[in-house]
C-alpha cells in the first residue's frame, strides 16, 4: 500500500467517521435548543480544547482530536453538587423531552444519509453493478481459482457477459457444474475454471461487483430516490441487527479497523463511492444508537417510555449498574471486533492467491 493510498484512507476515515459523530451530536444539540434547555458546552472534536467561545450561555469548543464531537447539557460541577446533596445525576428533563433529545442524534444521521443519497443520484445517478470484480470473498470458488479485484468477466462458457445480470444468470444456469470463465486482467485474457457453490438460496462463485453510475437524475427524481434508498437502508440495517441476536451471525460485525480498511479501497473509487459509503455508515450509526443498550440513545428512550407508562422514573440505584454493565459490554465487543478485523486483514495478506 503506497503512502498516497494510506494518507487517502486515513483522511477518508477522519473526514467520514468524524462528521458522522459530529452530526449525531449536532442533532442532540438542536433538540436541546428547541426546548430552550441548557447546553453547557458543544465541541467539534474530542480532547483538549484549543479554542473556545461562550455565546448565549453555551461554550463552543474546537478540540484537538477531529473525530466527532460532543454536547454537554450541564456543567459537570453542578451535577456533582446535585449528586452530593442527594439529587439525580441525570438532567432534570421531562420524559417527552428526553425522547426527542435522544431521537435528535439518530434522526440527524438519517437526514445526512438522505442528503448524501440525493447528491449521488442528482450528480451521478443510480449505482448499478457491472461484471468487474470489486472484492473476492475468502475461501470461495473465485478465491481458490485465483480471481482478483478489478478482473473483468467477459465470458462464461460460451455466453458473452455484458452486465451483472448476464453473469448471475450464467452462474445459476451452471447448477453447480464446472464453468470456464474468461477474464480481462491488465489488458491480458485469462481463463479460469471453477465450480459454483449453493449458498442456501442461489449458486455463487464468491465475488462482489463494482458499481457504475447510470447517469444524473433530475432533482425531483433524485429526491424520491434518496427517500426510498434511505428507508430501504434503515430497514436493511434493522433486520441485520435483529439477525445478530443469533450468535452464529456475530462474524458479520465489522469494527473500526475494517471500516478504515474499506475506506482505503473506497477512497480510490472516487467521490461518489465515498459518499455512498458514508451514507450507509450514517444509517448504521443511527439505527445502532436506537438499541436499548446503555449508554446508547435507545436506553434513554426506553427509560423515558417506562416513566411515561408507570408514572415515575426508575431509581438511579437501579439504572447506574445497568449503565456500567452496558459500557463494559460495549467495550468488550469493541475490542473483540477490532481483533477480528485485524485477523481478517492478516488472513487476507497471508493467503490471498497470487
Amino acid at each position: 500500500m503506497s503512502w498516497n493510498i494510506l494518507f487517502a484512507g486515513l483522511a477518508g476515515a477522519v473526514l467520514g467517521l468524524g462528521p458522522l459523530v459530529f452530526i449525531h451530536e449536532l442533532g442532540h444539540f438542536f433538540a436541546l435548543k428547541w426546548f430552550n434547555l441548557p447546553v453547557h458546552a458543544f465541541s467539534l472534536g474530542f480532547g483538549k480544547a484549543i479554542w473556545k467561545k461562550k455565546f448565549r450561555h453555551t461554550e463552543y469548543r474546537l478540540s484537538v482530536l477531529p473525530l466527532g464531537g460532543y454536547v454537554m447539557p450541564e456543567d459537570p460541577n453542578l451535577v456533582q453538587e446535585r449528586q452530593k446533596s442527594g439529587g439525580n445525576i441525570f438532567p432534570p428533563f421531562s420524559p417527552f423531552q428526553n425522547i426527542i433529545i435522544a431521537l435528535g442524534g439518530p434522526v440527524a444521521n438519517i437526514v445526512l444519509a438522505g442528503l448524501l443519497f440525493f447528491i449521488i443520484l442528482n450528480l451521478w445517478g443510480e449505482p448499478k453493478p457491472c461484471p468487474v470484480i470489486e472484492t473476492v470473498v475468502i475461501n470461495t470458488p473465485a478465491f481458490n481459482a485465483g480471481l482478483k479485484a478489478d478482473d473483468k468477466i467477459v465470458q462464461i462458457d460460451e455466453i458473452a457477459i455484458g452486465n451483472w445480470d448476464d453473469l448471475t444468470k450464467a452462474t445459476q444456469n451452471s447448477v453447480g457444474n464446472l464453468i470456464k470463465i474468461q477474464v480481462e486482467r491488465n489488458g491480458k485474457t485469462i481463463f479460469k475454471v471453477l465450480k459454483p457453490i449453493f449458498d442456501g438460496s442461489k449458486f455463487v462463485i464468491g465475488i462482489r461487483p463494482k458499481f457504475v453510475a447510470s447517469g444524473p437524475l433530475s432533482p425531483l427524481e433524485a429526491c424520491k430516490g434518496a427517500i426510498t434508498r434511505t428507508a430501504n437502508e434503515v430497514d436493511n440495517v434493522a433486520h441485520s441487527l435483529l439477525a445478530l441476536v443469533n450468535p452464529s451471525n456475530a462474524a458479520q460485525i465489522s469494527g473500526p479497523v475494517a471500516i478504515i480498511s474499506q475506506t482505503f479501497a473506497i477512497t480510490r473509487d472516487g467521490i461518489a463511492s465515498f459518499l455512498g459509503f458514508i451514507a450507509l455508515l450514517s444509517v448504521n450509526f443511527a439505527v445502532f444508537n436506537l438499541l436499548p443498550i446503555p449508554p446508547l440513545d435507545g436506553t434513554r428512550i426506553a427509560l423515558s417510555l417506562w416513566e411515561l407508562t408507570i408514572g415515575k422514573p426508575l431509581k438511579e440505584k437501579v439504572i447506574l449498574p445497568f449503565y456500567k454493565v452496558g459500557i463494559i459490554g460495549l467495550a468488550i465487543i469493541f475490542a473483540l471486533v477490532t481483533l477480528k478485523d485485524f485477523g481478517e486483514i492478516i488472513k487476507i495478506s497471508l493467503f490471498l492467491p497470487s
